[in-house]
């Protein structure tokens, strides 16, 4: 008995086998290839799939109709003021109750292509999926969306659509 607790490491119950957090690109959230890049590749593509990779996989698996999914300071930092965040969420939970998504709530992201029309300007094609708030539907729903990003001074930013 005293063999056993010692192998546990001080913890009398065993192993601790409880769940590690895991990256959200591990668990699957991001789905699919490198995404396709249309127009001149370059720097500005391959910092814009990093950074687009990295915000879509952030907003899947969290509620769009929950104070604290909007005020994450990590969402909001790809936005030039909280005014340009709050029309992107808006229009975002907006797009999701329109798609019946259960929740308002994407569980996987898919970036399906960059168009780069400028050095500073680049579209970002997306997809998200979830599960049908419908009553008697079992299958899932998807939606796809196109973002504007900008690079201003050296950084980009998501720039909202008109509302």
């Amino acid at each position: 008995m005293l063999a056993a607790l010692a192998l546990a490491a001080c913890n009398p119950f065993g192993p601790d086998l409880s769940p590690k957090p895991i990256d959200p690109v591990e668990r699957g959230e991001y789905e699919g290839p490198a995404p396709e890049i249309t127009g001149v590749a370059g720097t500005g593509s391959t910092e814009v799939a990093k950074l687009s990779r990295v915000f879509y996989v952030r907003i899947t698996d969290r509620r769009f109709n929950s104070l604290s999914t909007f005020y994450d300071p990590a969402l909001r930092e790809l936005f030039k003021s909280p005014e340009a965040f709050a029309d992107y969420f808006a229009s975002l939970a907006d797009a999701l109750t329109v798609s019946h998504f259960e929740a308002l709530r994407p569980w996987a992201v898919e970036i399906l292509r960059l168009d780069v029309l400028s050095p500073n300007l680049i579209l970002v094609t997306h997809r998200y999926r979830g599960d049908n708030s419908l009553p008697l539907r079992f299958w899932s729903v998807s939606m796809e969306r196109v973002d504007r990003w900008e690079r201003t001074d050296g950084r980009w930013f998501i720039i909202p659509g008109k509302l």
